[in-house]
């Protein structure tokens, strides 16, 4: 999927600025070319899409179908050259699709980390990736909705990234059928410290009522999941920090 709608030209784009939320990096180059349409699939629009940054460029094919068919970072020496933008991968281009399930679309770049999504929601949630730019997988997590318009940029530096945002976590178990025992694994996984779980049982008794009388039961035993604030810090070199808690649990409900 592209990230902005433009013109082909290997040009910085004005309107980036304007419809990308302030946590990328604006590419000193990009360039989006169509690519021949598969004909047993002609309504969709497969694309070429080339995004220069300093020290890097991504290529991301686009073949119209739920998260890109290949996202090629290829290094690049200071002052160096890009290569052209073409469908074939250049010399040392690191496919992060390849090896990667939750690697679904380029969403941008920010200082030495490359940002991408996965191709599908899970449990209404946007899990997001964060890369270097050697293609190593740094962090991943899962964030409310499927955009990133409520992430706060807090601090970025050539080493670390600090962001905050409305974490989904998805238990392994159900906070209806046993609110004590899941909630103290929950809290040991996520570091929340409320002595009490958020209340699930309306949106478990809801979705219990549109179910036929027989899966009743099995409705209560979903496992739950739960909402709150989090701050991540992703460093380049070292432990990697999970994120941390801001907040209390904010909601609760049953997985889909």
């Amino acid at each position: 999927m592209s990230l902005v709608s433009i013109a082909c030209g290997l040009a910085a784009s004005d309107a980036w600025a304007a419809s990308s939320p302030p946590l990328f990096d604006k590419p000193l180059q990009e360039r989006h070319r169509p690519l021949p349409r598969d004909p047993l699939n002609p309504q969709f629009k497969p694309e070429l899409s080339c995004y220069v940054y300093p020290g890097l460029m991504i290529k991301q094919t686009d073949m119209g179908e739920i998260g890109a068919a290949r996202i090629g970072l290829i290094r690049l020496a200071p002052k160096a050259k890009a290569p052209p933008c073409v469908r074939k991968p250049a010399k040392g281009e690191i496919d992060l699709v390849e090896g990667h399930e939750s690697a679904g679309n380029f969403r941008g770049i920010k200082g030495p980390f490359v940002l991408v999504d996965a191709p599908e929601s899970i449990q209404g949630g946007l899990a997001l990736s964060f890369f270097d730019f050697d293609g190593r997988k740094l962090f991943e997590d899962l964030l409310q909705g499927n955009g990133l318009q409520q992430v706060e940029l807090l601090k970025t530096d050539p080493t670390q990234l600090r962001l905050r945002y409305r974490r989904l976590f998805p238990a392994e178990c159900s906070l209806y059928t046993d609110p004590a025992g899941c909630w103290q694994s929950i809290r040991q996984a996520t570091g929340l410290n409320e002595k009490s779980p958020p209340d699930c049982r309306a949106d478990y008794e809801s979705m219990a009522k549109a179910e036929a009388p027989e899966r009743v039961q099995s409705v209560f035993k979903n496992p739950s999941v739960i909402d709150y604030d989090a701050e991540l810090i992703v460093a380049l070199k070292g432990p990697q920090q999970r994120a941390a808690p801001v907040s209390a649990a904010v909601r609760c409900w049953p997985a889909e």
